[in-house]
């Protein structure tokens, strides 16, 4: 029986995974040497790109998502900063519910950067929940732990 439209674009999509997995240094060499002859017309776009008439526009659609998605926004910024979990969304919930410090007890203050709320995490822990508090700045860049 032959191959659906969508099966065959999946076996392409894991194939191309694996060749770039494989030769990711030759795949390297090839774009610096790409790079290296196109430098000049590539420093173009980029600054094209930085000046062009839309990028007020993006920088404006940008600024509007993150007022209008909070929990993406800060969610993503928890997986960028290495932070793993099972279930985000109700850790979102607990962080956003929290009123006091967990090491110190103090209430936070929005109006006050060192009373702002942080998720400690555990750095040399991997593929495994690593979350240990829900504390206030000052805590968790000063508080010795194990």
């Amino acid at each position: 029986m032959p191959l659906t439209k969508e099966e065959r674009k999946e076996r392409k999509r894991i194939s191309d995974i694996k060749y770039r997995k494989k030769n990711r240094e030759k795949l390297a060499a090839q774009n610096k040497e790409r790079y290296e002859k196109n430098r000049e017309k590539e420093l173009k776009r980029q600054e094209e790109y930085r000046n062009g008439p839309n990028r007020e526009k993006e920088l404006k659609r940008k600024k509007d998502w993150a007022k209008n998605n909070p929990k993406n926004l800060i969610i993503n910024s928890w997986v960028f900063k290495g932070i793993i979990d099972d279930d985000f969304d109700g850790l979102y919930e607990a962080f956003i519910k929290e009123t006091n410090c967990w090491i110190c007890g103090k209430k936070y203050n929005k109006d006050i950067v060192m009373d702002r709320r942080c998720l400690d995490h555990n750095h040399h822990i991997e593929d495994e929940p690593n979350v240990r508090y829900i504390c206030c700045n000052y805590c968790n860049l000063h508080i010795v732990r194990e």
